[in-house]
């Protein structure tokens, strides 16, 4: 497993860079779009169960596919 996907490895850089380009972003939709805070925070909640909605059915993802593999491997051998 890479560090960048590992939970335990935080990058302040990487966040850094994140937080950046979100507060830019965050920027513009309340200055050209005129969106409230109530908005904002709709916005920000939606993005945040997307992200967590997101690394669940990754996390999902890579465990079946490591059982798959395990299960193949076991095969193989004839177990």
């Amino acid at each position: 497993m890479s560090d960048d996907k590992h939970y335990l490895n935080l990058s302040n850089e990487r966040i850094d860079k994140g937080f950046n380009e979100i507060d830019i972003a965050m920027g513009k939709v309340v200055n050209e779009h005129k969106l409230n805070i109530f908005e904002v925070l709709t916005v920000l909640e939606m993005m945040a169960t997307k992200v967590r909605q997101n690394n669940i059915d990754q996390y999902l993802l890579e465990t079946v596919t490591r059982f798959q593999e395990l299960l193949n491997r076991e095969d193989e051998h004839g177990r």
